[in-house]
């Protein structure tokens, strides 16, 4: 597929999808190429489709349904549309959500969301459109400017993250009714013993939350302001 990209045809597909217009006025003939396109799309997908079936041994109506081929989707968008590698990368990064995070807790699919939602206002681009961002940093030598800001980050990032948390599963652990009446008992969330009617749990999670949320806006704007630079030096360099 890769080696496909880089022939005439690869290359004449990506300016068709980008421009239409532009590609025709050339001399192209933009219907052929995308009937090209879809058949080699379906000689592709009908090679996956065997494997799968010789993997699993099994094709049944699920296989097929729109949630599976939402799945996809999601996965081309989370790693990056306009890299060839970026699709991989959302594949292997969702699969191990859905088999590490899911096999954790029963809010992997919130958490999956959550991360969708960060992506599309953050990075529309996809992962793929950020390593690019750092391998041009890197070429220009700017990468280590923003190492020191992004090591910085690493710890309000984490301690936001656990707030957030904590605050999910002692929810998800609520609206099941684990730990609810009966005494009150303590019940298992996070691998502790917490009582889910005790104001306690819930208050550390959220000073937790709050805590990364301060930490996170006050050291970002640092890293924001060294991401402009570099942002801006970088492109002064390619002008």
């Amino acid at each position: 597929m890769f080696a496909l990209t880089q022939t005439p045809l690869g290359r004449m597909a990506n300016a068709v999808r980008d421009n239409p217009e532009r590609a025709e006025f050339v001399g192209y003939d933009t219907e052929r190429v995308r009937l090209l396109m879809v058949i080699l799309s379906g000689m592709f997908a009908g090679a996956a489709g065997g494997l799968t079936a010789l993997n699993y041994e099994i094709v049944t109506a699920e296989t097929l349904n729109a949630h599976t081929s939402g799945v996809v989707l999601l996965m081309t968008f989370v790693g990056g549309i306009g890299f060839f590698y970026g699709p991989i990368i959302g594949a292997i990064l969702i699969t191990v959500m859905q088999i590490v995070v899911g096999g954790m807790t029963h809010a992997w699919l919130l958490y999956f969301g959550l991360f969708f939602l960060f992506m599309v206002l953050k990075a529309p681009g996809g992962i793929a459109s950020l390593i690019a961002v750092q391998r041009n940093l890197w070429s220009a030598g700017l990468l280590a400017r923003m190492l020191p800001h992004y090591l910085a980050m690493t710890l309000p990032i984490l301690i936001l993250l656990a707030g957030l948390i904590g605050l999910i599963e002692l929810t998800y652990a609520l609206l099941a009714g684990d730990g609810v009446g009966a005494g009150d008992t303590a019940t298992r969330v996070l691998g502790m013993q917490l009582k889910l009617g005790s104001p306690a749990p819930w208050v550390t999670a959220l000073a937790v939350a709050g805590t990364g949320i301060i930490l996170t806006r006050w050291v970002g704007r640092r890293a924001g302001v060294a991401w402009n630079s570099a942002l801006a030096t970088l492109h002064g360099d390619k002008a």
